[in-house]
């Protein structure tokens, strides 16, 4: 982060603001922004003074949680259990859905479901200050990668990119773990 070097750089204090993103979403705060994020050189010139400008919002608890199927054959009966770090209305944890969505779609993959795509619905309850989510088991297209290309990239090597993927070329393709890569990214 930038914090941790002596210089600015743009895509640190990026890195910052998604940092500060993700701690509010783990800890209730679903309607969290950062308003602005400014780099300020000291008068030294040794330095820089980062400010962050949020608004956190109020602070959310589970509420309903539950499932649905709509792929032939699979019960959603059957994931309940998964469901268990979500339960008993604890605070919001955007870490936890994200984890329930791939213990979910690793047990459906075990079951032969492959291109099973697991889309968390989620219902915000602005008065009583709760989600509910209903996880929705969706049989997604079977759709496979031909290629990946890397494009807007100057400084770092593809290789580098590239190994922050767990599929390659040929591989079937799952959103879930696109959007992971890209979040490594």
């Amino acid at each position: 982060s930038v914090f941790g070097s002596g210089n600015y750089d743009q895509d640190k204090l990026e890195l910052d603001r998604e940092l500060l993103r993700q701690f509010y979403l783990e800890r209730g705060y679903v309607d969290f922004q950062v308003r602005s994020a400014t780099a300020e050189l000291v008068r030294e010139r040794n330095g820089f003074f980062i400010t962050f400008v949020i608004s956190e919002g109020a602070r959310y608890n589970f509420g309903d949680i539950g499932l649905t199927s709509n792929v032939p054959g699979l019960d959603a009966a059957a994931f309940e259990p998964l469901l268990s770090p979500l339960l008993g209305n604890g605070v919001y944890n955007a870490k936890l859905v994200d984890r329930v969505v791939e213990r979910i779609a690793f047990q459906a993959g075990q079951s032969g479901y492959a291109f099973l795509d697991v889309r968390p619905r989620v219902v915000r309850n602005e008065q009583d200050r709760t989600v509910d989510i209903t996880f929705d088991l969706v049989q997604g297209e079977r759709v496979f990668i031909e290629r990946i290309d890397i494009t807007g990239n100057q400084r770092t090597l593809d290789r580098v990119i590239r190994r922050q993927f767990d599929v390659v070329e040929g591989d079937a393709f799952t959103s879930r773990e696109v959007r992971d890569a890209d979040n490594r990214i």
